[in-house]
């Protein structure tokens, strides 16, 4: 099973969720998948960035493609509400603080890779 890791520095821009969205949909046109979201730190996203067409897809599907979710280093009160949603879907997720990325991994079941993309803008970094 593929697993997908996001690295996320600072704001998430409107092209970032593009960009996830729609390797995402990808993603889950060849079934399911695991991911790891690190955020190194999160300030935040652009407003409007998650209504778009591919996002709020890409969204809905992770529903059912997405085995395990992983999030390293958000702040404690998206972190709560993580764990508050893990109860209400069908997705085994889980919080993990910045210093426990291994637990994370081990988690999604993979080992890190070195990075191989990032975006132009230098908010965010994704590694694929």
């Amino acid at each position: 099973m593929a697993v997908y890791a996001v690295d996320i520095h600072g704001e998430v821009a409107q092209e970032d969720i593009f960009r996830i969205a729609r390797l995402m949909n990808r993603a889950f046109d060849a079934g399911k998948v695991r991911m790891l979201l690190r955020f190194r730190p999160y300030e935040g996203q652009t407003a409007g960035s998650l209504f778009d067409h591919d996002a709020l897809k890409a969204e809905f599907r992770s529903l059912s493609h997405v085995e395990k979710y992983a999030v390293v280093g958000l702040p404690g009160y998206l972190a709560s509400f993580i764990g508050l949603m893990n109860h209400m879907i069908p997705v085994d997720a889980a919080t993990f603080d910045a210093d426990e990325e291994e637990k994370a991994w081990a988690f999604v079941r993979a080992t890190p890779l070195a990075n191989r993309a990032s975006t132009p803008n230098g908010g965010s970094s994704a590694d694929f």
